[in-house]
């Protein structure tokens, strides 16, 4: 089976758990942030990513109960 993470972390490099999840896994991780730092998501592409998966994980900070505006813009 094969499983996708979409990151939605604007500053990983300062997520030392994330870090260690990227580093100890052998699947597909799509970084938003890193893919489309102007934030202008090809939906396309994203839409194919998801298609080709049989798992998707959705991984983001919580803010205020609420989720990254990148995240937003691509759901």
């Amino acid at each position: 089976m094969k499983t996708t993470i979409f990151l939605f972390h604007p500053d990983l490099k300062e997520s030392s758990v994330n870090q260690a999840l990227i580093k100890n896994i052998t699947i597909e991780v799509r970084n938003i942030y890193e893919l489309y730092p102007d934030e202008t998501i090809n939906i396309k592409a994203e839409q194919d990513a998801l298609l080709r998966s049989d798992r998707i994980v959705f991984q983001f900070p919580m803010y205020w109960y609420s989720v990254p505006p990148t995240y937003e813009k691509m759901v």
